[in-house]
């Protein structure tokens, strides 16, 4: 995919240790990184606690929002898969492997 967004620290574009949450924001999930387990755990309950009736945007939005406090770097970018296909994502990266631990465990503790 050349349209994703390299790491800052790597300039990787594969699975790098600073990726701490790649999210397809189309289809809201968490594909990628060291969160992706907790984030998708949380926005489970949520959809679960909320029902079938209830606009998921903004509660997903604030799950971002939270993501977005806790990691270093971020980026969002857009894959086109043909004509009137294509999917927005957003990256979030952690500096380092202490600052990553350090947001998981944010993230779950306020969950």
């Amino acid at each position: 995919m050349s349209d994703v967004v390299p790491c800052p620290y790597y300039a990787s574009t594969d699975d790098c240790p600073h990726l701490l949450l790649l999210v397809d924001k189309t289809f809201r999930a968490a594909v990628g990184g060291s969160l992706m387990d907790a984030f998708n755990d949380h926005w489970f309950e949520i959809c679960q606690t909320s029902g079938d009736d209830s606009d998921e945007r903004e509660p997903f939005d604030d799950l971002l929002d939270q993501v977005h406090g806790l990691a270093d770097d971020f980026n969002e970018y857009e894959v086109d898969g043909g004509p009137g296909s294509f999917c927005d994502y957003a990256v979030y990266f952690s500096k380092s492997e202490t600052s990553a631990t350090a947001a998981i465990e944010r993230f779950s503790a306020n969950h």
